[in-house]
């Protein structure tokens, strides 16, 4: 069972993981774990942004994220540097992990005048409104533990979907993810676990 967003933890060929602070980059994940590189400046010991984007030049294989917007910290600088950071020619055929608390609207603008082909907004706890503008431009809404108390929940699941647990890769968020990949199979009466593979090699192919 694939687990959309997660963190450094153990190595876990079965997580997309986000590195977003200067200690996770000691990870020395197998050959074949899914990597994405954030930048999250109101984040203690956070990536600067000149070696975040040093470090996807290197990297080809790395996809983005988490980036994005915060409400609770924001500031007009983090505005300037997530359109630096979707205007790069290097992050545009990526994958990029969005982190968006009540800037949902304003993201999805920036994703599209820079026109990223593959989004996720991960943890999504927004309303079903905005979920639908985010699944009409082609992206994805990633559903955490968090998303399964929103009261849109069983409207979000019916539109194109991922899980996560949005945990360090562990024995727990295995068994995390697991009981999510249940809600959600129950919830629509079907087994995602189909879905969510083939939405998995979607993502996957020509990035």
């Amino acid at each position: 069972m694939f687990d959309f967003h997660a963190h450094n933890g153990e190595c876990n060929d079965d997580a997309f993981i986000s590195l977003v602070t200067a200690e996770d980059l000691s990870f020395t994940g197998k050959s074949n774990t899914k990597i994405a590189l954030g930048y999250m400046p109101w984040l203690e010991n956070h990536i600067s942004l000149d070696r975040f984007l040093s470090l996807l030049e290197e990297n080809s294989d790395w996809n983005v994220g988490e980036v994005g917007l915060d409400k609770r910290f924001f500031s007009p600088d983090h505005k300037d540097e997530l359109e630096e950071i979707l205007s790069s020619s290097i992050v545009r055929e990526r994958i990029v992990l969005i982190h968006s608390v009540r800037y949902n609207q304003m993201i999805l603008d920036m994703l599209r005048k820079h026109k990223i082909r593959k989004a996720i907004f991960h943890s999504y706890t927004s309303s079903y409104e905005e979920a639908l503008k985010i699944a009409n431009a082609s992206y994805f809404i990633s559903l955490s533990p968090l998303s399964f108390r929103t009261r849109d929940i069983k409207k979000l699941v019916t539109l194109p979907f991922l899980l996560e647990s949005d945990m360090k890769t562990s024995k727990e968020e295995k068994e995390k993810i697991k009981m999510l990949y249940e809600k959600a199979s129950r919830m629509l009466d079907e087994d995602v676990s189909e879905k969510m593979e083939m939405r998995k090699n979607e993502l996957w192919t020509s990035v």
